[in-house]
Parts: structure tokens; C-alpha cells; sequence
């Protein structure tokens, strides 16, 4: 019995020392994949870049633009977007004003409950990578505002980052982001070298849409980004369909009216504003109308798409939904831009929208294009 008693302990002891290795390990990984960022650029342990950074990374300037929901915001020095409180508890919706105090303080890369085990990472790799790179930098950004707002503080620091490194940055972008850096690359194509475009929604479907409309659950958080926050986002507008292109049953969405004989959002319970809902809209057209309007572009220009998750592109007046391929939220046939680029190359892959800036076979794809001479 003693014998046993022995062995019995001794195992409990080789499981706990198992176990104790094992946190140890995912601590320290989470330590040394921690990106951390300041003045637009970012940094990563030295470790990180040894193991795991990509042997190809451009010694060129580069700045990557994450996609809506991709900047980490804080007000009075506190994370705002995104911490666990904010994902596992309702807070007051997070609406937007001018000159609210909010600012951009990084790239959102990822939010962790266990480290490598139960994670949400949005840009964890690209950032990463970055990191390791001799002239990464990052444009962060207050995601719920004006597009053309963003697009001047991006040509801010293309402007920094050609006064500090004599060269012309390329610049990778995701989603939401691309729009940013396609409506300054219109007006200043000889500022930019190479441009890669992850998913970027140049002529949008229905699938942000239903964020508004029905808000959009932040992890256990249902409250945040409600539909009462939404409304206020210009952001929101610069992703719905432009005027013109019959995505939703022949009316058009960018107009308020619409919105409010729909009942749709806050207007179905008779509480939204017709008259400041336009003003947003009406501003946000704009730089629909100077993301449309075709140009040549000479740029070398890489679109990266996605084909093989039916994201939804059209609702007629029945309601029914039509599909097209693409990555959930973007579609493959609304990832082109409206311009003639005779140096754009495509390449389709099978990604999510979401995970598709942490994805090793994206990430690649990119620094081999941008590479490459």
C-alpha cells in the first residue's frame, strides 16, 4: 500500500510539473510574440524575428493599414477597442463624434484569453513581421470616422516616412483599409511604390449591412457595437453598396429615406435622425464618388482575394439573398478597383476575412510580391 501510495504521488507530481512546462511555455511565447507599437512603428522581441520572421522581408519602407475594428482606440490613457471586459461584458454603445477624446494608440493584433489556445488575432502576424522588418511601419487609425479624415493622416505619414528613409513606402492593406489608402493613392499615385490589397471591398454587397441594421456582438458583448452605435460610425457608410449599384432592391441605401421607410435600425422603433443620418451619408458619398471615378493607375498593385465562402452581395424586394464567392464579408467580385491598373496581378486564395492577415500563406504571398524587382 505504501508502494502505491508512492506511485500515486509521483505521478500527480509528473502530471503538475507537465502542467507547470506547458504554461510556462505558452507564457513565454505570448511573451515573445507580444507586439508592441509606438509612433507608427512596431516592435517584437528578437527572439520572434530569429525563429519565426520571414526570410524575405523588404529592406524598402512599408506600411501596413489594418481594416474597421483594426486600431486599438483608447480615451483617457484606458483601452476602449478592444480588451476582455469590452468582449465579455455589455457596455454603453460606442458611438461616434468628432473630437471625442478617443485616439489610435496601435494595431488591434490580438486578444487573448490563453495564450496560443484561446485567441482572437486578427493582425497578430502581419504586425509581427513588420516588426522584424528594417522599415516597417503602421498606420492606426480611429476606424469609426471619416474616410477622408483617415486619408489625410495616412498621407501624413507616407509624407514622414519618405522625409525619414528618402523612398517612397509600399503599402499593404486589408479590407476596409485599402479604401483609405486607394482614396490618397488616387490623388498621389507618384508617392506610393507597390500597393497589396487583402480583401479591400472597392465595390461593396450587403454583408455590412446587416452589422447596422442588427448590430454586431462583440464576442459576449451585444451592446457595444449595437445599431444605435453603429448609425453613427461613418464608417459604417464608406462599407455599404455606392449609389447607383442596385444592391438592395432598387433603392438606394446612401439615403436616409430609405432607412427610415424601411424601419431599418434605429428607425424601427421611430427614434433615428433622418436629417444628421444624411449629413453622415452625404460626406461619405463623396469619397464613394472619388473612389469610383475611374484613373489610371501605374502602380504595381497586387490583389489578394478570397472564393470559396458565399458572402452575401444583393437583397431583392422579397428580402431573398443572393451570393457570391468570397471570404464571408467580401466578396471576389467587389475586391477590384474602378481604375485602369495595367500592373495589377491576382492572387485567389481560400481565407476568411477575418484571419486572413494571420495566415502564413497570405502573409507570404505579400513579402514575396513586394520582394520581388
Amino acid at each position: 500500500m505504501p508502494s502505491c501510495t508512492v506511485c500515486r504521488r509521483y505521478l500527480l507530481l509528473k502530471l503538475a510539473l507537465i502542467l507547470l512546462i506547458v504554461v510556462v511555455c505558452l507564457v513565454l511565447s505570448h511573451i515573445s510574440t507580444k507586439v508592441h507599437f509606438n509612433d507608427s512603428r512596431a516592435t517584437v522581441s528578437s527572439a520572434y524575428c530569429s525563429l519565426v520572421g520571414a526570410k524575405n522581408l523588404p529592406t524598402d519602407p512599408v506600411i501596413f493599414v489594418p481594416g474597421i475594428k483594426g486600431s486599438v482606440l483608447t480615451k483617457d490613457g484606458k483601452t476602449i477597442w478592444l480588451g476582455v471586459k469590452q468582449a465579455l461584458w455589455n457596455t454603453e454603445p460606442f458611438t461616434y463624434e468628432e473630437h471625442d477624446g478617443v485616439k489610435s494608440s496601435g494595431v488591434f493584433t490580438a486578444l487573448t484569453i490563453i495564450p496560443l489556445l484561446f485567441e482572437y488575432r486578427p493582425y497578430q502576424r502581419i504586425a509581427a513581421q513588420l516588426a522584424c522588418a528594417q522599415n516597417g511601419h503602421v498606420f492606426y487609425y480611429d476606424w469609426r470616422a471619416y474616410p477622408d479624415d483617415n486619408a489625410q493622416a495616412f498621407g501624413k505619414l507616407v509624407e514622414r516616412v519618405i522625409a525619414e528613409t528618402g523612398k517612397k513606402p509600399s503599402v499593404i492593406a486589408h479590407s476596409m483599409g485599402g479604401l483609405i489608402v486607394h482614396g490618397y493613392l488616387k490623388e498621389h499615385p507618384s508617392k506610393i511604390n507597390k500597393v497589396v490589397y487583402v480583401s479591400v471591398p472597392f465595390n461593396p454587397g450587403m454583408s455590412y449591412f446587416d452589422d447596422v441594421n442588427e448590430g454586431a456582438p462583440v464576442g459576449l458583448n451585444k451592446g457595444m457595437l449595437s445599431p444605435e452605435a453603429l448609425i453613427t460610425h461613418p464608417a459604417s457608410f464608406l462599407l455599404m453598396p455606392h449609389d447607383g449599384s442596385d444592391r438592395y432592391a432598387g433603392a438606394e441605401l446612401m439615403n436616409a429615406s430609405t432607412w427610415k421607410k424601411q424601419k431599418f435600425s434605429v428607425f424601427r422603433d421611430g427614434t433615428g435622425d433622418t436629417a444628421a443620418l444624411q449629413q453622415i451619408m452625404d460626406r461619405v458619398k463623396e469619397y464613394h464618388a472619388k473612389l469610383d471615378a475611374p484613373k489610371t493607375l501605374n502602380n504595381s498593385i497586387r490583389i489578394i482575394v478570397s472564393e470559396c465562402y458565399l458572402t452575401v452581395f444583393a437583397i431583392d424586394a422579397d428580402g431573398k439573398r443572393s451570393y457570391e464567392p468570397g471570404d464571408g464579408r467580401v466578396s471576389k467580385i467587389s475586391a477590384y478597383p474602378f481604375d485602369h491598373v495595367p500592373n495589377m496581378t491576382t492572387s485567389v486564395l481560400c481565407k476568411k476575412h477575418d484571419a486572413q492577415m494571420d495566415d502564413s500563406e497570405v502573409v507570404k504571398d505579400i513579402f514575396e510580391f513586394l520582394h520581388a524587382r
